[in-house]
């Protein structure tokens, strides 16, 4: 089962977000096609979204778009554990990357950003859009291994960073010590070995790839098609398609319904 779990250390000055997404992670490759090394930064990109989403409130999305190498990947994610993602390759590698993020809550919009990197990893660039969007000094460490198909076997991550009133002293000593550990901490218990604590849990669920599209987002879509383009359609008996780019659903809708919706 994959794991998404928050923890606070006792001094209330330090935070870590650690998760494991391998399943999540091998489902949207999957349904994508995607393996090999395009299947690592794609599960490394979905990684760090989630983790970056544990700062939201309840009903709020990040959405993020991240343009490294020669891919482009739209992820969303929430609080709760949700995620989806795809991929769409560029004509041309890119020596940096570019990452734009968006928050969403019930309303829509509330918050987006931009930020140009000089990084070409996943990891250096989200540390990168938190300290230039947000003023937080971070450090994101994505880890992803492949099996023989080229898919996800492994797919974890931790995201460490301190409060605006912690000392950059106690901040820089607790990221050199994670860095220099190895890649062999557990995301259900980050904190073993590190010699700051005891740490307290603050929250624990399960991260799941999940899409949020319906028929009834599908018809508001399809409605923006415009009145004269659903009468001809209506009048030459047809129905309109729209297929969701994240999970491939298809919807089918005739447009009497979409002229109608009582029909």
């Amino acid at each position: 089962m994959d794991l998404l779990t928050c923890w606070l250390d006792r001094s209330a000055t330090l935070r870590i977000a650690s998760l494991d997404a391998t399943r999540a992670a091998r489902t949207i490759c999957l349904l994508h096609d995607v393996e090999g090394e395009p299947a690592r930064v794609f599960s490394k990109a979905l990684c760090g979204t989630l983790l970056l989403a544990c700062d939201l409130k309840h009903f709020e999305t990040l959405s993020l778009q991240l343009d490294i190498g020669e891919s482009s990947f739209h992820i969303d994610a929430t609080p709760e554990g949700l995620v989806r993602g795809l991929g769409v390759s560029r004509n041309h590698i890119s020596p940096s990357s570019r990452i734009q993020g968006r928050r969403f809550g019930t309303k829509g919009l509330l918050y987006q950003s931009v930020v140009e990197a000089l990084e070409t990893d996943v990891g250096p660039s989200l540390e990168a859009y938190v300290l230039q969007s947000d003023q937080q000094h971070s450090h994101l460490d994505l880890q992803v291994e492949l099996d023989r198909e080229g898919l996800p076997a492994v797919a974890k991550g931790a995201w460490l960073r301190g409060f605006p009133d912690t000392k950059p002293e106690s901040l820089s000593q607790f990221l050199n010590l994670w860095k220099g550990r190895g890649p062999s901490w557990l995301p259900a218990s980050p904190w073993m070995g590190l010699p700051m604590g005891p740490w307290d849990p603050l929250s624990t669920l399960e991260p799941k790839a999940f899409c949020p599209c319906s028929e009834e987002r599908a018809m508001v879509a399809l409605s923006a098609l415009g009145k004269e383009v659903l009468e001809t359609a209506h009048q030459e008996g047809k129905e309109l398609e729209l297929t969701c780019d994240y999970c491939h659903s298809h919807y089918s809708i005739a447009a009497a319904r979409l002229l109608d919706p009582q029909v």
